[in-house]
């Protein structure tokens, strides 16, 4: 984990292939972990949480500077996702959104029919409600 600024978090790793299926199935694990939390604090405090997860998932070369014990991470990459975190082509609240400099460096990746292929940003995964 990089940084938390407002209701983000930017995460990163540092990986030459990523795998697509590998990522995929890490962010369903971390949707699903988020979706059980809010269940359970809407039955603790008796009332409906609306909220959803949004993920970008971005490829690129950055650099890193430190300021004491934190790690800043920057370049066009990490100002590239932010960009991606202000869209308005998501046609629903939770998604995973796979820009193509991830899909042109990832392997095991195929389209299919719960995923909507976007030419400018990439493709978007959405989660079932």
């Amino acid at each position: 984990m990089s940084e938390i600024e407002g209701d983000a978090i930017l995460f990163y790793k540092y990986d030459q292939k990523p795998s697509y299926q590998r990522v995929s199935k890490m962010l369903r694990n971390m949707r699903n972990a988020f979706n059980m939390n809010i269940l359970e604090l809407s039955e603790m405090l008796n009332t409906t949480i609306e909220l959803s997860l949004k993920f970008i998932v971005h490829y690129g070369k950055f650099s890193q500077y430190n300021i004491g014990n934190f790690r800043k991470l920057y370049e066009k990459p990490i100002v590239e996702a932010h960009q991606m975190l202000k869209n308005d082509f998501a046609e629903q609240p939770s998604y995973a959104l796979y820009s193509n400099s991830f899909l042109e460096n990832s392997k095991n990746f195929e389209i299919d029919e719960n995923r909507k292929k976007d030419p400018e940003p990439g493709v978007i995964q959405y989660f079932e409600n």
